[in-house]
């Protein structure tokens, strides 16, 4: 596979219930689709259309600063992807808040992959003792 055979597009009706299938597929907890934001990204291969990876971003009005999370590769694709393209998709992801009008972008994650791309990418990591503590109020 060559870089110029990935694409992008915007999130679609269906994207939050197929990384949950992702997150089942890598042994994790699948989330509650209503968590997951309609703004983000899908990285696809245009070739046969299989998606590798989704990020969602959080758009607050309130804040100039957006919210990158739930980024996740497709377990089920195995061909090799080229050097960086889990890098490339999260400087677009970023790319994606200055579009929309965000001036500071936050992410979390405990993948250390993950940390250290966006890392390269210029972000501060502020904690690396910090939880994640998430419910649904009911």
């Amino acid at each position: 596979m060559k870089q110029e055979d990935l694409c992008y597009r915007w999130l679609n009706a269906g994207d939050a219930e197929m990384v949950n299938d992702w997150l089942k597929g890598w042994k994790k907890n699948s989330l509650d689709v209503g968590m997951y934001p309609e703004t983000g990204l899908v990285l696809f291969n245009q070739t046969d259309e299989t998606p590798v990876y989704a990020g969602f971003v959080w758009i607050p009005n309130t804040s100039n600063m957006a919210m990158i999370g739930f980024v996740t590769r497709n377990p089920f694709y195995k061909k090799k992807l080229p050097k960086n393209t889990r890098e490339k998709f999260l400087n677009m992801l970023i790319w994606l808040c200055k579009e929309l009008g965000k001036e500071y972008v936050i992410t979390w994650t405990d993948n250390q992959a993950l940390v250290s791309d966006f890392k390269k990418l210029g972000l501060t990591e502020t904690s690396n003792k910090c939880s994640e503590l998430l419910a649904k109020i009911i």
